[in-house]
């Protein structure tokens, strides 16, 4: 009877052939691991969804913000200074409480940004981040504008001018402001939308 032998080499070739199955199929199961759990663009994902409340908070207290200083020309000419001093103090509160909801946004757009995710992802999160600072810095000149508003009502003739002038060239300030984050907005938007899937739609 002749008995094959394999050559020696042959086993050789047979256990790394095992190791070689044996390394894809645990790279195989940890991707498979990674895209169960979403990885860093799941967990981007989320921030922004965090972030988008937090805006979307924002845009809610300035409907209100809106109403009420719409209300002050009026009162203005009417000259009802306790009116104005009160709806200016709400004004304030508001404003802070939109700062907070915009640093809020901004910190969770910034823990985004230093993911390891996809490069239109990340472009879409720093303009988000870019637009959101933007916001912040124009409430805290809007904030500003308030408080010169309260001295153009409670201090005599010369600091009333003074302060209605210093007002408005903030005012002026505020919308340029406003104008460039809505650009980093848009620009966002029209990323998303040449990118079906980039995000969850938002605002």
């Amino acid at each position: 009877m002749i008995i094959l032998r394999r050559p020696h080499h042959w086993k050789n070739q047979s256990a790394a052939i095992l190791i070689c199955v044996s390394l894809t199929i645990l790279v195989a199961s940890c991707t498979s691991l990674r895209s169960l759990a979403g990885g860093p663009d799941k967990e981007a994902r989320e921030l922004i969804d965090a972030a988008a409340a937090d805006l979307a908070a924002v845009r809610k207290m300035d409907s209100d913000l809106s109403a009420k200083m719409s209300r002050i020309p009026m009162l203005f000419l009417s000259k009802n200074t306790a009116d104005i001093n009160s709806l200016l103090d709400e004004a304030h509160k508001l404003v802070e409480k939109e700062q907070a909801l915009l640093t809020s946004a901004a910190g969770k757009l910034d823990r985004a940004s230093k993911l390891k995710v996809s490069e239109k992802l990340k472009q879409y999160i720093t303009l988000k981040k870019g637009a959101a600072e933007k916001r912040i810095e124009g409430y805290r000149e809007a904030d500003k504008s308030i408080s010169l508003l309260r001295d153009s009502v409670n201090g005599d003739n010369a600091a009333k001018r003074k302060a209605q002038t210093a007002s408005r060239q903030l005012d002026t300030e505020v919308s340029r402001i406003f104008d460039e984050a809505g650009k980093l907005e848009r620009e966002a938007a029209e990323l998303a939308r040449q990118n079906p899937g980039l995000i969850d739609q938002h605002p």
